[in-house]
């Protein structure tokens, strides 16, 4: 699994199409299409190749590309949640990237769900909270590409 992140982004859907472009450095044309449940897939030559998850927060904009189902969430660390909803930011990131893995966003039963901690991991990139949750790790750990040249 590849994770990148863009700060500051001016567009958004600008950003996707750079990040795309970033990871897949070559001659092949990837994108972007969404699975009739709303989740997004990466596709090249009309052939599903490879699983992505987005999200984003204000001008931030977060990415992981892997070969299994994936989801991922960033947060500001300082957004409130409502205690009646989640515990905390991070529960909230961890939850959104659970739905997001299952294909189902998040819903009731994603916010009520006993979390699975073997496949989400949570970590903290300055001021934002991220969880991406899915099988496939580096190293044990997340990890965070901000390196390319957009």
């Amino acid at each position: 699994m590849k994770v990148y992140i863009k700060e500051r982004c001016a567009d958004i859907q600008k950003a996707k199409t750079e990040l795309l472009r970033a990871h897949f450095s070559g001659d092949k044309n990837y994108e972007i299409r969404n699975l009739q449940s709303g989740s997004p897939i990466l596709v090249c030559a009309q052939e599903e190749v490879g699983y992505i998850s987005i999200s984003h927060t204000d001008d931030t904009l977060i990415i992981a590309f892997a070969d299994k189902p994936v989801g991922i969430d960033i947060e500001r660390r300082s957004r409130k949640v409502s205690p009646k909803v989640c515990g905390s930011i991070e529960e909230w990131t961890r939850r959104e990237a659970y739905g997001k893995w299952l294909g189902v966003g998040i819903n009731k039963e994603v916010l009520s769900a006993q979390l699975p901690d073997n496949i989400i991991n949570t970590i903290y990139y300055g001021e934002f909270v991220v969880s991406v949750c899915g099988e496939e790790v580096v190293d044990g750990e997340t990890v965070i590409d901000n390196s390319y040249d957009a």
